[in-house]
């Protein structure tokens, strides 16, 4: 069956992965030198949207700027949430760890990631060494996470290479962010702009 995409919007396959049991972490992953991860309890809206947006606007994630003030400060200060920001040596901030840890026995990685210019060193087993240490210490019996192909294109693997497997997968139709605000127009230029119906 073929789903029109309208124009205006975007479509992504998503793929909703498992891992279970949960693997302990590599302690010599866990203590990568040159990164560090410091957790956020009181991080202003502002400062997490901003982080948000220059992690991932390359792969349209829009999800937590579309949600209002109120809702957003609710889900990053809940003492559920486990959010930890990525350092580097200089102490700047170069990615984030998000966790949802509010169904347990189940964990659920919200986010994971990294300025795009620091993808490809292998941070990414580093802020996953630590997605199952935290989850190991919430007594969490698997860790879930979905992805989509919007995503990086190596994202899938990556999960996969971690010992994750997918469950179940889904088409998804959105609001392009790109035309509405949400983020620069200049985002994502490998995602066409849907313009509309051929003639």
């Amino acid at each position: 069956m073929i789903q029109n995409v309208g124009a205006g919007e975007i479509a992504a396959v998503v793929s909703y992965l498992e891992c279970r049991p949960i693997p302990a972490p590599e302690a010599e992953v866990l203590a990568r030198s040159g990164v560090s991860l410091q957790r956020q309890t009181d991080m202003s809206c502002a400062d997490y949207r901003a982080l948000f947006l220059n992690v991932g606007q390359d792969w349209l994630w829009f999800s937590r700027l579309r949600i209002g003030e109120s809702a957003l400060s609710d889900i990053i200060h809940n003492p559920q949430t486990e959010l930890h920001t990525l350092h580097d040596e200089s102490d700047e901030c170069i990615g984030f760890l998000e966790l949802n840890c509010t169904a347990l026995p189940a964990v659920h990685i919200s986010f994971l990631g990294v300025l795009p210019e620091k993808t490809g060193q292998g941070i990414g087993t580093f802020l996953m060494a630590h997605a199952f240490r935290l989850s190991h210490v919430h007594g969490a019996d698997h860790l879930k996470v979905q992805t989509c192909t919007l995503d990086h294109p190596k994202a899938l693997a990556f999960y996969r290479k971690m010992g994750f497997e997918v469950r179940k997968q889904a088409i998804e139709i959105s609001p392009d962010p790109r035309l509405d605000g949400t983020l620069p127009r200049t985002a994502a230029p490998h995602v066409p702009m849907v313009k509309g119906e051929l003639r």
